[in-house]
Formats: structure tokens, sequence, C-alpha cells
């Protein structure tokens, strides 16, 4: 499943997963991708790794929070695009 969302101003996104996915005992697998623009008939996507300086660096991630997933990203570059891949 594919999820493409535009990042806040401040470099945040936060997609809620479906029921499907899982619960807490069966979490998903999540690959997260940065690109700067969407709309051209080449886009460059950035793989997210694990945000290897923890305070600049984007990060993406899973939160399980009220019975249900959400993929998130923070500091990533303001207004720019955010693919959330998983796979459950």
């Amino acid at each position: 499943m594919n999820f493409v969302v535009q990042l806040s101003a401040a470099g945040t996104a936060t997609v809620a997963l479906p029921a499907a996915i899982g619960n807490l005992s069966r979490a998903p697998s999540l690959t997260c991708y940065l690109a700067q623009d969407i709309s051209t008939a080449t886009v460059a996507w950035l793989s997210v790794a694990d945000g290897f300086n923890s305070t600049t660096s984007p990060s993406c991630g899973l939160v399980f929070r009220d019975g249900a997933w959400s993929a998130v990203m923070i500091r990533g570059i303001a207004n720019w695009y955010a693919a959330f891949v998983v796979v459950y």
C-alpha cells in the first residue's frame, strides 16, 4: 500500500493507516521516501533511513495509538512530499 502526502511547513507528515494493516502484535513494514516535486514527468524519490543525525535528519516510523497504526515522518523538508510504502 502506498500513501503520498505533502509535508507541513514544519516538515512533518502523518498518515492514518487502515485497520486491515494489523494490530500491536502484528506490525506492518514501512519504507519512506522524500521528493521535492511530484508534478513533473520525472520524480526523484530520496530514501529516508533512520535519522542518522537525530536532531536534523529526516526520520520516519510507525506509531500505534488508540488501536490503529499511523505512518509518520519528522524533520523532513518543509512542503516537500513524503511517500510511505506499507507492507502487511
